[in-house]
């Protein structure tokens, strides 16, 4: 496997630079890992990920899957463990990145490439170790146009087993997120655009990476199929049924894009793309900027008339501007590369230490308690600080250990808290609303199990009535007991908010 790679992506040894960023990105990223609180979204998934479905309702089954295979091959769900090949896989991202950089624009490009994709915030962050699809998408798309590259650079023809690359990475993109569908479409256009690159189309070696590329989509077409195609109902239910203008969206969600990527880095991106779309030096290069372009312009078009839309969506696209960054850069003056050297060297050190002191200032409130005599207000709330007294109660009252109990979480943000913080020991039942994937995943634990509890977060002091807004939605398949209590979170020795729990049974 180890020689594969290397003839895949060959290392020479003046790139020792290269290297030793990424394994020192690594190590970050694994320190990170181990001290960052578990997301909605993490927790959402390393809970849902425990019953392996051939799709999930909001995804692609692979990145899912990652996270559940891993906790079932290493018995522990520990943060650190599950969040490894996510790690893995952006350290792998960005060593691809430089290999194509560096094919393109040449090394200096590629070494300026790899410093800035390794310092954007969402790819250090988020698809850097978070347990989301976005790592594991873009090494598989990264990994797809390196393939591709020399279709694009010599215009010559690959050999067929390479076509085969090409389609197995671009269904595992595919297997990852939906996003991939974009880049599969801005590959297929230029090459039938173009009359020299048409040509591939007479030999079997595309329709052979079509035909594995869409083997990738079998799992979730197929478990759609079985469920009312509910995973593209939901996906389309993210565009308003009414077309209008939201200004304000659209540049909230350009606001998130500078955030993300550092907002020079950003506002060069969109314009070198632009710059390379119209007036390419080569196809490669005309290549690169459509596979930019194409997944930006669709989801900002959509925040320009919905409501709806997230800034991470169009970061499968910019992540393959950063080869333009490079080159641009490497053209610059000593002046000016010197400048870029500070503003990296401020990067590198000063974003691993905003994500760590976030991490110690969610778990020991380290800035803010010499200042408050309870939690501090608008500080981090329910939906990062960890659950962890609610283990602890449900492990003192024996309910860990005893098989005729379940949970039922008032939503899947809440299923997915509760769910990481108790284990796997506990099943949970379908949320009361907003269910997501927890409505399909048929856990058999649950046949014959009476005794439940509804779990809930509330402000101090608010539990009863948030409990009894919860009380028609119950009442609909449960009976309520009566035996209802709060669970106190702390942080740090400050309480923190309050878990409700009511015990209900079966209909």
């Amino acid at each position: 496997m180890i020689a594969i790679f290397k003839r895949a992506l060959p290392y020479h040894p003046q790139e020792g630079t290269v290297v030793a960023l990424l394994c020192y990105m690594f190590l970050i990223r694994l320190v990170i890992s181990a001290i960052f609180p578990v997301t909605v979204d993490e927790a959402y998934a390393i809970t849902v990920s425990r019953v392996l479905s051939l799709s999930y309702f909001d995804h692609p089954p692979l990145a899912f899957a990652l996270a559940g295979t891993t906790a079932w091959l290493t018995g522990t769900e520990a943060l650190i463990v599950v969040r490894l090949p996510y790690v893995i896989c952006g350290t792998l991202t960005g060593w691809v990145l430089f290999c194509i950089t560096r094919r393109l624009y040449g090394q200096t490009a590629g070494h300026i490439a790899i410093a800035w994709y390794s310092v954007a915030p969402f790819f250090f962050i988020s698809a850097g170790h978070f347990v989301v699809p976005d790592g594991p998408l873009n090494l598989f798309l990264v990994l797809t146009f390196w393939k591709l590259l020399p279709v694009f650079i010599d215009d010559k023809p690959l050999s067929t087993k390479t076509w085969c690359l090409v389609g197995l990475t671009m269904g595992l993109a595919l297997l990852c997120k939906y996003h991939a569908v974009l880049f599969g479409i801005s590959i297929f256009v230029l090459l039938v655009s173009n009359a020299n690159l048409r040509r591939v189309f007479f030999t079997p070696g595309p329709w052979l990476a079509m035909c594995l590329a869409l083997c990738g989509m079998l799992p979730m077409l197929l478990w759609n199929a079985q469920n009312e195609w509910i995973s593209f109902k939901f996906q389309a239910g993210r565009i308003d049924d009414e077309i209008t203008f939201q200004w304000v969206n659209f540049l909230t969600i350009q606001l998130g894009q500078m955030v993300y990527l550092l907002p020079g880095i950003w506002f060069r991106m969109l314009w070198l793309t632009g710059n390379s779309l119209v007036r390419p030096h080569n196809m490669a290069e005309k290549a690169l900027a459509a596979v930019v372009i194409i997944p930006v312009l669709v989801f900002d078009i959509i925040a320009l008339f919905n409501k709806g839309g997230l800034p991470h969506w169009t970061m499968s696209g910019f992540l393959f501007a950063f080869p333009f960054i490079g080159n641009y850069f490497s053209k610059q003056t000593i002046t000016k590369l010197m400048q870029q050297r500070r503003l990296f060297g401020a990067a590198v050190i000063g974003l691993p230490a905003v994500a760590i002191i976030v991490a110690l200032q969610t778990h020991t409130a380290f800035l803010t308690r010499p200042f408050f005599a309870s939690a501090p207000p608008n500080d981090i709330d329910w939906h990062l600080v960890s659950w962890s007294a609610l283990a602890d109660d449900f492990a003192a009252r024996g309910i860990l250990t005893d098989n005729n109990h379940f949970i039922v979480p008032a939503s899947w943000i809440e299923g997915g808290r509760a769910g990481h913080a108790l284990g796997p020991k506990v099943p949970l039942a379908t949320p009361l609303y907003d269910q997501r994937h927890f409505f399909y995943m048929n856990d058999q634990r649950l046949e014959g199990r009476t005794k439940g509890f509804v779990i809930f977060p509330a402000p101090i002091g608010e539990v009863n009535t948030k409990g009894a807004s919860l009380s028609a939605l119950i009442d609909l398949r449960f009976v309520q007991t009566g035996e209802n209590w709060a669970v106190l979170q702390t942080r740090a020795g400050f309480p923190a908010f309050e878990i409700g729990v009511i015990a209900v049974t079966s209909r």
